[in-house]
């Protein structure tokens, strides 16, 4: 059987973006049915861009909320939920403490919930009361917290309120502290056709985490209607006594998005258009028709007496915390739950193999057709690059096409909260014949 397989985009607005794509190849075949899914099927893109970093979290609170599905079980009291946050996080912004894998190259990420959610009458807002059990920090900082989230819930998204009715307050507390403090809080407000977003987080308190450290976000979207918007976002780190702030106005519509005075495409037919794929549909080769595959199924099996359950699917295995990993030939139980009270099980051998499929295309563009483009770059000796700046360090930059030279807006600072760009007090210039000199040319993003 020959396939097809259609992807979702994510479209960056930036000719200098790599395109990464999953490649497969067949012979030759029949075009599909014209008006099959292979044709109709949607084809979902979003923007990457410099904003992406505070509207991202927005996104995962969202996703998140919306796999615990209080919705569905309104008035049916407590109950447990995993949470896969790489699903909602793809890039690996959840701690791998939280991980649930024991299987090497896993990439699920099982965070533990707990849920109530109630309603008092069919004309009273739904409230949904959340604990999360999370960890902040990395590289062996981590703390173990619990995430308060308190929900209101009075109206569903509409084509003219694309965000609904609803408020949701969270608060992240350490579980080895004594005092009350929330190291990480705020709140997520939508009504009128707008979202309010803010959230502060401290890296001190409690022991571990990112000691002296804090960050703050703020963000204010408005939209008219699911395909258009505007907003402001507001982002600063502090590490020690270094603050690093960043402010972004911002608007979009179907085909172009507006960040300050850069406008970009949208269209992921533009040839200047970068992007990268991140997931595609499989389908059929003659009759056009979406292949609906297996996402995986529970198991169970034991090791030194002791009995674990897990799951296989697409992003490998995940087992409860604390089982030991699965050897190349051992014995695991499909667990099939769909016959009532008394689930069956099938034996099934495990077969452990590395490899993944990767096509990288390579493409071309000149200096002005990047004009005005931020761009990231490590710059390891900065003799000649501009006066007083330091090496060893990351910085933003952009082209003037108009000036004809290179024009250095900010220093990046990274901490645990992730990088952002530190204004330098005054934009400095550089020659495109630094970069001939110092390495062959410009290695950035």
């Amino acid at each position: 059987m020959l396939y097809r397989i259609i992807f979702n985009r994510k479209v960056l607005p930036h000719a200098m973006a790599t395109i990464l794509a999953a490649a497969f190849s067949s012979a030759s075949s029949a075009a599909p049915t014209a008006g099959s899914p292979y044709f109709t099927d949607n084809q979902n893109t979003h923007v990457e861009d410099a904003t992406s970093k505070g509207i991202g979290t927005v996104n995962m609170i969202a996703c998140v909320m919306h796999a615990l599905a209080p919705d569905q079980l309104v008035n049916k009291g407590d109950y447990v939920a995993l949470v896969d946050e790489n699903k909602c996080d793809p890039n690996g912004r959840s701690s791998s403490s939280q991980s649930g894998s024991s299987g090497s190259g896993s990439q699920t990420s099982y965070t533990t919930t707990l849920v109530n959610s109630s309603r008092a009458t069919n004309n009273d807002p739904m409230i949904g009361k959340v604990w999360v059990n999370e960890s902040q920090g990395g590289g062996g900082t981590s703390q173990a917290m619990t995430i308060f989230v308190h929900v209101s819930a009075t109206s569903a998204p509409t084509n003219t309120n694309p965000y609904g009715v609803f408020r949701l307050d969270f608060c992240g507390h350490p579980d080895s502290a004594t005092s009350p403090a929330c190291i990480m809080k705020g709140y997520l407000d939508a009504k009128d056709g707008s979202l309010s977003f803010y959230q502060d987080e401290s890296g001190g308190g409690g022991g571990g985490g990112g000691g002296n450290s804090s960050s703050t976000t703020a963000l204010q979207l408005t939209s008219v209607g699911t395909g258009t918007g505007s907003g402001k976002l507001s982002r600063s780190e502090t590490q020690g006594t270094t603050t690093a702030t960043e402010t972004f106005a911002f608007a979009y519509d179907q085909s172009y998005f507006l960040r300050g005075d850069q406008c970009f495409t949208r269209d992921a037919s533009d040839t200047a258009t970068g992007q990268s794929v991140w997931s595609y549909g499989l389908y059929d080769a003659t009759t056009g028709e979406r292949i609906e595959l297996n996402s995986g199924f529970p198991i169970q099996y034991t090791s030194g007496g002791t009995k674990y359950q897990g799951f296989l699917g697409y992003w490998g295995l995940s087992s409860q915390p604390g089982a030991p990993a699965l050897a190349n030939g051992a014995t695991v139980q499909k667990v099939d739950y769909s016959s009532g009270n008394s689930p069956t099980t099938t034996n099934y051998t495990v077969v452990k193999s590395d490899g993944k499929l990767t096509k990288y295309t390579r493409k071309s563009t000149t200096l002005d057709k990047l004009d005005k483009i931020a761009i990231s770059t490590w710059i390891n000796d900065a003799t000649g690059f501009f006066t007083g700046a330091p090496s060893n360090t990351n910085y933003s930059l952009y082209w003037d096409n108009t000036a004809g030279n290179f024009v250095v807006t900010g220093q990046v600072i990274c901490g645990n909260n992730g990088c952002q760009s530190q204004d330098l007090p005054s934009p400095q210039t550089v020659a495109a014949s630094y970069f001939v000199s110092h390495g062959g040319g410009l290695q950035g993003y």
